[in-house]
């Protein structure tokens, strides 16, 4: 059997403070599942779980409702899909929504995973867990314009230039 845990998008760039979404997706083509579970560990000095999303999630009915703990720097996750299953690509589970505490390298793994076959049996059909790796980066200075234009502190005001009709040009001086 080759059903497998990923993590969607697995890569990226994301500033200090700046809010992203990571989705876990099982892909089984070969046989319907019928149970899944897991742990993701990630570097909890580096990001903060701030929520989880079970929006359009192939689970069913929540053995163990998604949680996440930010002191461990982990998620943990147990479901059930109702018969027949699910067979397919790109079946999501949850989605994570993580906030960047600080500058690094974040790998996102599963500690464990579980996939079980709707076979009446409860047959182990986890192949391969995925992993991510995300690169934090500092958050950039507001950007005012163009940085190559120059700034005037203190602007000088040039005096109106005066004329008419009658005295074109002329000079208007006491």
């Amino acid at each position: 059997y080759g059903a497998t845990l990923s993590f969607t998008p697995s890569s990226g760039t994301y500033e200090v403070g700046s809010v992203f979404s990571v989705g876990i997706y099982t892909n089984s083509s070969d046989e319907a599942l019928n149970a899944v579970s897991g742990i993701v560990s990630f570097p909890e000095d580096l990001l903060e779980v701030t929520s989880i999303s079970k929006n359009q999630s192939v689970v069913s009915l929540w053995v163990q409702e998604p949680s996440f703990s930010n002191n461990a720097g982990t998620v943990n996750f147990e479901g059930i899909v109702l018969n027949p299953g699910f067979k397919g690509a790109s079946g999501k589970i949850v989605t994570l929504n993580f906030r960047v505490k600080a500058q690094g390298t974040a790998p996102l793994s599963f500690s464990s995973g579980s996939l079980l076959a709707n076979d009446g049996e409860g047959t182990e059909i986890l192949s391969a867990k995925g992993t991510a790796l995300f690169t934090l980066v500092p958050q950039t200075a507001f950007d005012i314009g163009d940085s190559n234009q120059e700034v005037t502190q203190n602007p000088v005001l040039l005096a109106p230039v005066v004329s008419s009709l009658e005295y074109p040009l002329h000079s208007w001086s006491n």
